[in-house]
């Protein structure tokens, strides 16, 4: 009789015992999915600046759309916060499952959270490279400008003087500083 009582007890510890992992293991699986849907959320949230980025680097760069580049790469290091918050939230979450099928889940979050942030490097110094060749053709542009604003003062100096006046001397001379200024302006 004692070891029919004892069968019994330690039978039924032992139910006890695996009923109580079984439940512990589904909630653990519920956290790590709750994890993974908030991984994914921020993602998504990073997702408007890596698809900015992307656009960006197929379109070709225009001068008046040169402040809103620099305010997309200034978005960049916040964004790549979000996404290792998102890698890392997947990472915790591969702890709390036990199965292959969910580790597999949380590895593909992580690889698309460490795809998109190696998807912003690229963006990023192809955009920053676009933004620079522009404003160097700006640069470039106003210089050619003000070369030739330089020129015109020159020839309308020589002609000024063409006529030898000392009124005329005066303003040639003025006409000549004016060019080189510009031409100073220029470089």
């Amino acid at each position: 009789a004692a070891l029919l009582v004892f069968i019994v007890v330690g039978g039924g510890l032992t139910y006890a015992f695996i009923t109580a992992d079984a439940a512990s293991r589904e909630s653990a699986r519920k956290e790590g999915y709750a994890m993974i849907d908030q991984a994914v959320s921020l993602i998504s949230e990073a997702d408007k600046v890596v698809i900015a980025i992307d656009k960006a680097v197929e379109n070709p760069v225009e001068d008046d759309g040169l402040s809103q580049l620099d305010a997309l790469i200034d978005q960049i290091p916040s964004t790549r916060v979000t996404l290792n918050q998102a890698a890392d939230t997947a990472r915790q979450a591969n702890t709390l499952f036990s199965n292959a099928e969910d580790k597999d889940l949380c590895q593909h979050v992580i690889d698309a959270a460490d795809y998109r942030n190696e998807m912003l490097s690229y963006g990023k110094a192809l955009t920053q490279k676009d933004i620079d060749a522009m404003k160097s053709a700006i640069a470039l542009n106003e210089a050619w400008n003000l070369i030739i604003a330089a020129d015109k003062d020159m020839r309308n100096a020589v002609e000024v003087v063409d006529g030898v006046h000392s009124n005329k001397v005066a303003e040639a001379i003025e006409l000549n500083k004016s060019a080189l200024e510009k031409i100073k302006q220029a470089a």
